[in-house]
């Protein structure tokens, strides 16, 4: 525990302001879980938000627990770098998507669902948008 404090301010700084967080982290174990690429996506869906200000909260709060659990497990060497790596990957993708998905749907209420030009449905996806995103 020492070696993760001395090592990383991101960690100490945050757990010391929010010291429930670290809490959390140890009475969950989930310092101690290996994660698969579903866990952080199932843990956003259990996440009740009303709002745009509280899914921006939500992010913030879900985020920076996750990055120091990631962190965390990193310098105590508990993790090898391949799944700090595709830990890192899989939390981004789980907080673009859930984002996402929460204002497709917030949308889709306010102005109706998007129709593609045969009328059925169009379903928004993270991964459509980055395809179509021009790389440079």
């Amino acid at each position: 525990m020492v070696k993760v404090w001395c090592s990383s301010l991101f960690i100490s700084e945050s757990c010391l302001r929010r010291p429930e967080i670290l809490v959390d982290l140890v009475n969950s174990s989930d310092l101690l879980t290996i994660y698969t690429d579903r866990i952080y996506a199932d843990k956003l869906e259990r996440i009740q938000i009303e709002s745009e200000a509280e899914l921006m909260q939500e992010l913030r709060w879900f985020r920076k627990r996750e990055m120091i659990r990631i962190a965390w497990r990193d310098l105590a060497g508990w993790a090898p770098l391949s799944e700090t790596l595709a830990d890192l990957s899989w939390l981004a993708d789980a907080c673009i998507q859930y984002a996402l998905s929460f204002l497709y749907n917030q949308a889709c209420e306010k102005r109706g669902t998007p129709l593609l030009s045969d009328g059925s449905p169009s379903k928004l996806s993270y991964w459509v948008w980055v395809s179509s995103v021009p790389m440079s």
